[in-house]
């Protein structure tokens, strides 16, 4: 990358005011790992590759938090000078009134105003910052966790009047605005997905037909109902073998476990749920999760079974990409 860098200190300051909140903005990093037998989501952002891209290009550590932007987007007031690269669903962003490029260092002034739309595509944004959001680490991790009221900033989603600290990176850009991802590593988000997935533990719970043939044949909706938990989908019901459980003893799971509700309809477990009860007929791969995150309640997806060792491809291959492009950018 072309920087000259300093280690960021503990220091932090003032960075960012929200003026307008959005529809739901929370501060998120990579997550709270090891710790879910205890019941503890991972939480963290749902699209790890905008998030980690967005690091990247600031050359940072790939765990430095971010603000997670859900479909609409806050409009924030610079208070500090900085930089920032907005990443993940086009949300249109504005600075001082003037569209400004995703996926590109930005260099934002103390007093700019930094605005968003609703998505031109995908649904998911993220707004990594030089230094990283300035929050308390807990359990590791300084993401949100919504449904319990922990981590990030306070608990919550971010409101009106509230002052985002950052921590007071020594980086100084060379180039300062304008270092930009290429074009074949930004992803294009649809509003139907083919999403490839590992057959889960109790797959062989599902009538071979009606089952496992129906789920991997049919295309699914997402709902309305939908959200960090989880993603219900609407579709085609998936039968049970005759005598097999409906329910389980719950467990822990990682992101993108693919349960079945008792109505037969499929439930894609996200990052801030801490586990579940019902069969998991399949497991997302890691470099589809951004993919199905990044829908909107509406689209639909459609499962395809991959192995293993495929899935560990898809992912070296996926690593390859970056890795190249950190070496030569």
């Amino acid at each position: 990358m072309r920087a000259i860098l300093k280690e960021k200190n503990n220091h932090s300051l003032d960075t960012f005011l929200v003026r307008k909140p959005g529809s739901l903005t929370t501060v998120q990093d990579r997550g709270r790992k090891f710790h879910q037998w205890l019941g503890m989501p991972v939480s963290g952002v749902l699209d790890h590759y905008a998030y980690r891209l967005g690091n990247m290009l600031l050359g940072q550590e790939e765990d430095a938090a971010c603000l997670e932007i859900t479909f609409f987007g806050p409009e924030i007031e610079i208070l500090n000078n900085t930089e920032i690269v907005i990443t993940g669903a086009d949300v249109l962003p504005k600075l001082n009134g003037v569209h400004t490029p995703m996926w590109t260092l930005l260099s934002v002034q103390k007093g700019d105003i930094l605005s968003f739309s609703v998505p031109k595509s995908g649904c998911r944004a993220y707004m990594c910052v030089n230094g990283g959001i300035a929050v308390n680490k807990i359990m590791g991790s300084r993401s949100t966790t919504l449904r319990l009221k922990i981590g990030g900033f306070e608990g919550r989603k971010l409101l009106a009047g509230d002052r985002i600290r950052t921590y007071q990176s020594q980086k100084k850009f060379i180039a300062g605005h304008g270092i930009s991802l290429p074009g074949e590593l930004i992803p294009k988000y649809g509003k139907r997905e083919v999403i490839r997935v590992i057959l889960g533990p109790q797959h062989n719970y599902f009538a071979p037909d009606e089952g496992l043939k129906t789920f991997l044949e049919s295309e699914y909706k997402i709902s309305t109902e939908s959200n960090r938990d989880g993603f219900r989908l609407i579709g085609p019901g998936i039968k049970i073998r005759e005598g097999m459980p409906t329910g389980i003893p719950s467990e822990a799971f990682p992101p993108g476990g693919i349960q079945v509700r008792p109505n037969g309809q499929p439930l894609v477990m996200m990052n801030d749920i801490g586990g579940g009860g019902y069969p998991k007929i399949a497991f997302i791969i890691s470099v589809d999760l951004p993919k199905i995150v990044q829908l909107r309640p509406g689209h639909t997806v459609v499962f395809k079974s991959v192995n293993l060792n495929a899935a560990h491809r898809l992912l070296t291959e996926e690593h390859d990409r970056l890795h190249r492009f950190c070496s030569t950018g």
